[in-house]
C-alpha cells in the first residue's frame, strides 16, 4: 500500500512540475519582450547596397530596408520561422510593425547560379535540355522535403 502511495504522490509531483513548466508566460511580459526585439530593428531609407555590393537599390519613401540581421530577427525571433541565413535583407513598408496584423515583407535573396551570354545561350539546345530534366522529376524532392519546415 505504501508503495502505491509512493508512486501516485511521485506520478502527481512529475505531473504537477510538467505543468508549471508549460503554462505560458505572463502575456504583458511576452509582449514586452517582443517589444524589446522589435526596438533593436533599425530600417534604413534611401540609397541601399545589398551585399557586399552586390546590388545598389533606391527606395521611394513608403518603402525601408531591414539588414540581414534585422531580418533574421523579425523572420526567426519575431515570425518563429527557420533560420535560412541566407538573406539579403527585407523590404518592408514605412511604419513597419513585425507584430502587428498587418504587418508584411518581401525578404531578398541570391543565388549565384551562373552567368549565361548570349552567344552561348544560342548553343543551347533547350528542347533536349527540357526533356533530360523531365527524365528526373523527383532528383531534388528529397532535398526539398528535407528543407520543409515543420513545426
Amino acid at each position: 500500500m505504501k508503495t502505491n502511495l509512493f508512486a501516485l504522490i511521485l506520478l502527481l509531483t512529475a505531473a504537477f512540475s510538467f505543468a508549471a513548466e508549460s503554462t505560458p508566460e505572463d502575456p504583458a511580459a511576452q509582449r514586452a519582450e517582443l517589444q524589446k526585439l522589435v526596438s533593436s530593428i533599425k530600417p534604413q531609407k534611401g540609397n541601399v547596397v545589398l551585399g557586399d555590393g552586390l546590388a545598389k537599390v533606391t527606395l521611394p519613401t513608403t518603402i525601408q530596408y531591414l539588414s540581414p540581421s534585422d531580418t533574421t530577427t523579425v523572420l526567426v525571433n519575431l515570425w518563429g520561422n527557420p533560420d535560412s541565413g541566407r538573406t539579403l535583407g527585407m523590404l518592408v513598408p514605412a511604419g513597419f510593425d513585425p507584430i502587428g496584423d498587418d504587418s508584411w515583407a518581401v525578404v531578398m535573396t541570391f543565388e549565384e547560379d551562373g552567368y549565361v551570354k548570349d552567344s552561348d545561350a544560342a548553343d543551347i539546345d533547350y528542347t533536349k535540355m527540357l526533356a533530360e530534366q523531365r527524365k528526373y522529376p523527383g532528383c531534388q524532392q528529397g532535398a526539398r522535403q528535407r528543407r520543409l519546415y515543420r513545426d
